[in-house]
C-alpha cells in the first residue's frame, strides 16, 4: 500500500498497516522529516504514550485551560502536554520504519487513475499499491484530485516568544479581529507560541491581529518585549469531508480531510485518524470488500467526535460549549487499537 505524507496522520498509518504485515511506501514531499513544524505543539497527556513516541519528545506539561469569550472567561484544570513537534514526527516515522515501511522522498504532482505520479530533482516515478492512504496535508494534491470543490480554510500566523516565567497554563481567547476568529498562548519551556487564526478572507489582517494579541501579554509581563524569536503560519481546513474512494482504494487521514481543529485536538486528531486508516487499509486488502472503505467516513467521524460530545446542560451559552467541549476531549482517552483482532 501507499501513503502519502509523512505527517501524524500518515506515519501512523504506515506504522499501523505495517504493524498489520502490510508491505507500506511512504512518500514524502519534505527533505526532512517534521520540519518546519506548524503548529504550537499541545496535545492531550494520553497521546505521547499511545503515539510510543519518546517521553523526551515532551518539553513540558500543561495543568490549566484558561478560556475568553469577550466578557466571559473561565479557567479549568486539564492534563496535557507541550510536545517538541520536530522530534514528535520524527519518531512517528521511526516507528513506521522500525515497523518495516519504506519511506521515499517526492512530491506527488498528479494521479493517474489508481497511480501516483511524484518528482524529485526533476526527474518523475509512478507508483500504484493495492490501497492508497491520502495523508498529504492541507494543501493536499491527491484528495483535489478526487473532489476538487472548494474547501473551508483558516489562515493562521504565530510567533514564538521569549517567556519572563515559565507557566503551565494554556490561554484561548475569541475574537481577535472584528468579532472573529481565534487566538492563543501555548507555553513552550522558556518560550511560547502565540497565533491567531481568522478565515483565509481576512488573511491580510494576521498580522495586526496577532501583534495586538501579543501586546496584551506584554503589557501582563507574561513575556519580553520585542522579543519575536520565530515565526510560522499557514492554512488549516475547517470543513471535514468524505473523500474517501472505493475505486480508487483511496482513504484520506489528517488535514486532507479537514476539520481536525485548531484549539488543542488537531495533532491528537491527525494521530487517530491515521490509525483507523491504516487498520481500515489493511482490512480492505485482507477482505476485499468495498464495505470496508465505504464505512471509513463514518467511523472516523464517530471516533474523532467521542472527545467532543456537547454538555449536557439545558441550553448552554456558546462559551460553556466550548470550554465543556475542550474539557471533555482532554479528559478523553480513546480504546487502543486491538492489533490481534486485526490480524
Amino acid at each position: 500500500m501507499i501513503v502519502v505524507g509523512c505527517g501524524p496522520a500518515g506515519a501512523t498509518a504506515a506504522r499501523v498497516a505495517a504493524d498489520c504485515g502490510r508491505a507500506v511506501l511512504i512518500i514524502d514531499r519534505k527533505r526532512s522529516v517534521g520540519q518546519p513544524p506548524r503548529c504550537a505543539g499541545f496535545v492531550p497527556s494520553w497521546l505521547p504514550e499511545r503515539a510510543g513516541v519518546d517521553p523526551c519528545s515532551v518539553i513540558q506539561p500543561i495543568t490549566h485551560f484558561r478560556f475568553r469569550d469577550g466578557s466571559q472567561s473561565a479557567e479549568v484544570e486539564v492534563e496535557g502536554a507541550v510536545i517538541d513537534r520536530t522530534r514528535f514526527d520524527k519518531t512517528l516515522a521511526i516507528l513506521a520504519l522500525e515497523a518495516g515501511a519504506d519511506l521515499c522522498n517526492g512530491f506527488v504532482i498528479r494521479r493517474e487513475d489508481r497511480i501516483l505520479i511524484a518528482r524529485r530533482n526533476g526527474a518523475e516515478a509512478s507508483f500504484s499499491g493495492g490501497a492508497i492512504v491520502c495523508a498529504d496535508g492541507a494543501a493536499s494534491v491527491v484528495s483535489r484530485s478526487v473532489d476538487p470543490s472548494r474547501r473551508w480554510y483558516l489562515a493562521t500566523m504565530q510567533f514564538e516568544v521569549g517567556l519572563e516565567k515559565p507557566t503551565g497554563t494554556v490561554s484561548l481567547r475569541r475574537p481577535v479581529f472584528e468579532r472573529r476568529g481565534l487566538g492563543w498562548f501555548i507555553p513552550s519551556g522558556r518560550t511560547a507560541k502565540i497565533g491567531v487564526a481568522l478565515p483565509r478572507a481576512m488573511s491580510r489582517v494576521l498580522k495586526p491581529a496577532l501583534l495586538s494579541v501579543i501586546r496584551e501579554f506584554e503589557r501582563d509581563g507574561a513575556i519580553f518585549k520585542n522579543a519575536v524569536l520565530g515565526a510560522t503560519g499557514g492554512l488549516v481546513p475547517i470543513d471535514r469531508r468524505p473523500v474517501s474512494d472505493v475505486g480508487l482504494s483511496m482513504l484520506v487521514a489528517g488535514d486532507a480531510r479537514g476539520g481536525l481543529g485548531v484549539d488543542g485536538a488537531g495533532i491528537a486528531n491527525a494521530v487517530l485518524s491515521g490509525e483507523l486508516a491504516g487498520l481500515t487499509a489493511h482490512r480492505f486488502l485482507d477482505r476485499s470488500s468495498d464495505d470496508v472503505i465505504e464505512n471509513y467516513d463514518l467511523e472516523l467521524d464517530q471516533l474523532l467526535s467521542c472527545g467532543s460530545g456537547e454538555t449536557r446542560s439545558q441550553n448552554p451559552s456558546a462559551f460553556k460549549k466550548w470550554v465543556s467541549r475542550t474539557q471533555r476531549f482532554l479528559a478523553w482517552s480513546p480504546d487502543p487499537i486491538d492489533f490481534e483482532a486485526a490480524t
